[in-house]
């Protein structure tokens, strides 16, 4: 058991590209640990805590849906992502395994 942890970095427009989350996933590689779970943070402190776009969060989502894998969302800032964006909480993560 373990836990290998792999950084996906957002594009300039603050925007993550699912082809770079793609890329990064280990499912038949002996060697490596099997990807079972995503983690997507809703700010992003590398853009001055600006939002993730819901269009994005729900890209993300229906990409981890499809591939049966677990997707886990950063709550520590989740209620000021909330107030900046004027979505309710339960609507920035409705296919989160957890927050």
């Amino acid at each position: 058991m373990g836990v290998s942890l792999h950084t996906v970095p957002n594009q300039p427009n603050r925007i993550l590209n699912i082809k770079d989350i793609h890329n990064v996933i280990c499912d038949n590689d002996v060697h490596y640990f099997r990807t079972r779970l995503v983690e997507i943070e809703k700010t992003q402190n590398s853009h001055d805590g600006r939002v993730l776009p819901m269009p994005r969060i729900l890209d993300v989502e229906q990409f981890c849906h499809e591939r049966n894998l677990l997707l886990h969302g950063d709550g520590a800032r989740l209620v000021n992502t909330s107030v900046a964006s004027g979505i309710p909480m339960d609507d920035l993560v409705p296919r989160s395994r957890s927050v």
